[in-house]
C-alpha cells in the first residue's frame, strides 16, 4: 500500500541522501547457491544488490535487524536518481537516436559527436560556441623551454602575414541548412596558413597562438613605424598629434630631414639652397618681400619691389608689409597709360642708379668711420668704453631710409 493517508512524517529524499545510497550500494551480477547445487553451471545469473552490504535504507528493518529486500525502495532511489541528474543535464529534448554527449575512457568529452579527440570536442559543422569568456593557461609555471623572439623572427611573421590570404567560406557540414543564407564565416585556410599557428592536427587552428601570431604581427609594424618616424624626425605630441618638431629647450627646438631644420617657430632653415627658379609671392602679393640682416649691425632689413624698384625698409617684412601696402589693382591698357609707363621706367631708372650709387658712398663712409675708429681707440690710453658701430649703422639708416624716400 502506497496511499497517503496511510503515511506520515513524509520527505522527499535530498540530493546528498540519494548520492550516500547511491555510493554506498554496488549493483552486482551473481548466481544463487541453492540453483547452482542443483543446475551445477547452467545457473541462471541475476543482477541486484547484496542486502547486508548495501545502504540499510534498501532493506526491510525489524528491531533493527534486516529481514528482508524491498524493491520499492531500490526503485525509488533509482527513480530519484534519474530525477536529480535532469535537473543538472536536462535531457528532455535530446535526440534518442545519437548520442548528444559521450565521455572516453581518457576522459574527453564529446558533444554532438561519439569521438572526442581532446578533452573537449564539439562535432564539427554543428555551429559555434558561445560564453562570456575563454581562458587559457599561461602563467610561466605551466611552460618549459621559454624562448622570446629576437627582432628577425618578428620580420619573419610579418612576412607570413603578408602571405597569407584569408577567405569566406560556408562549412561544408552546414551547407545544406544554410542554402540560399548570404551570412559566410571568414577566416584561413589551414592548408594554407603557417605551421606555427595550426593545431597537431593539421587541419584546425590553434586560437591562442592565432590570437599571439596576430599580436607579433602588430609589433613588428610598430618597430618599422617607429623607425620610419626616427628617420624623418617626426614625434608624438601631448595631446597626441604628430609633428617634425621636437622640443628640446623651451627657447630652442628643431627638427632636421636631409639638411632642412624646422624651428620653433615654424620657419624651414637650410644650410644650402639651390634652385633653378625661386618665385617669392605671398597670398597678398602686395606682402611679398624677403627679410634680410645687416652684416654690420646685424638688423632686420625687409627686401621688396615697389614699380620694379628694389626697397629696403628696417624691420622683418611680416610687420612692414603687413598692412601697409596695398596690392596694386591692375587696369586696363590703353595709349596713355602706355606713355606713362614708358616716362615712369626712365624715372625708375634713374633712381635705381642715384640708389646703386647712394649706397656705395654709405659703405664707403661706413668703412671709413670704422677706420677713423680703430685709430682712435688705439690712441686713447683710458679705459672708457668707445661706441664703435651703432653711430655709423645709424648714419648708414638714415641716409638709406632717406636716399630711398627720394627714390620713391
Amino acid at each position: 500500500p502506497s496511499f497517503s493517508w496511510l503515511k506520515q512524517d513524509r520527505e522527499v529524499l535530498s540530493k546528498e541522501e540519494t548520492i550516500d545510497i547511491l555510493s554506498q550500494t554496488n549493483i552486482e551480477k551473481y548466481r544463487m547457491i541453492e540453483e547452482v547445487d542443483t543446475f551445477g553451471e547452467g545457473a541462471d545469473v541475476h543482477i541486484g544488490i547484496v542486502l547486508d552490504e548495501a545502504h540499510n535504507m534498501l532493506s526491510t528493518h525489524q528491531n533493527g535487524s534486516i529481514i528482508g529486500f524491498n524493491p520499492m525502495r531500490t526503485a525509488s532511489v533509482a527513480f530519484r536518481a534519474i530525477q536529480l541528474f535532469n535537473q543538472v543535464i536536462n535531457i528532455s529534448n535530446a535526440p534518442t537516436s545519437t548520442p548528444s554527449l559521450t565521455l572516453t575512457q581518457e576522459g574527453y568529452v564529446g558533444i554532438a559527436t561519439t569521438t572526442p579527440t581532446n578533452i573537449l570536442t564539439i562535432g564539427q559543422g554543428q555551429g559555434n560556441a558561445i560564453a562570456d569568456g575563454w581562458n587559457v593557461y599561461s602563467s610561466e609555471e605551466y611552460k618549459t623551454e621559454i624562448t622570446y623572439l629576437e627582432e628577425e623572427d618578428y620580420n619573419e611573421i610579418l612576412d607570413e602575414i603578408e602571405e597569407l590570404d584569408t577567405a569566406t567560406y560556408i562549412w561544408a557540414a552546414s551547407a545544406e541548412a544554410t542554402a540560399g543564407q548570404e551570412k559566410k564565416n571568414f577566416g584561413v585556410i589551414a592548408e594554407q596558413a603557417p605551421e606555427r599557428v595550426l593545431a597537431e592536427d593539421g587541419k584546425s587552428v590553434s586560437l591562442y597562438d592565432y590570437t599571439t601570431f596576430a599580436i607579433a604581427g602588430v609589433k613588428a609594424v610598430k618597430n618599422e613605424v617607429d623607425e620610419i618616424k626616427e628617420l624623418l624626425g617626426i614625434i608624438k605630441n601631448e595631446d597626441g598629434t604628430l609633428s617634425m618638431i621636437k622640443e628640446e629647450t623651451e627657447q630652442e627646438s628643431s627638427s632636421s630631414l636631409s639638411g632642412l631644420v624646422i624651428d620653433n617657430e615654424g620657419y624651414a632653415v637650410f644650410e644650402k639652397i639651390r634652385v633653378k627658379n625661386l618665385e617669392i609671392k605671398a597670398e597678398n602679393s602686395a606682402q611679398s618681400g624677403i627679410t634680410i640682416y645687416d652684416t654690420k649691425t646685424g638688423q632686420p632689413y625687409c627686401l621688396y619691389t615697389e614699380y620694379g624698384v628694389p626697397v629696403t625698409k628696417s624691420g622683418k617684412c611680416e610687420n612692414v608689409l603687413g598692412n601697409s601696402i596695398q596690392p596694386v589693382q591692375e587696369q586696363e591698357s590703353s595709349t596713355a597709360e602706355t606713355e606713362q609707363k614708358e616716362a615712369e621706367e626712365e624715372s625708375v631708372s634713374s633712381a635705381e642708379e642715384s640708389t646703386s650709387t647712394t649706397t656705395e658712398s654709405v659703405i664707403e663712409e661706413e668703412q671709413q668711420r670704422e677706420e677713423f675708429n680703430q685709430e682712435e681707440q688705439e690712441e686713447d690710453s683710458s679705459e672708457e668704453e668707445t661706441i664703435t658701430t651703432e653711430e655709423p649703422a645709424s648714419s648708414a639708416e638714415e641716409s638709406t631710409s632717406t636716399t630711398t624716400e627720394e627714390t620713391i
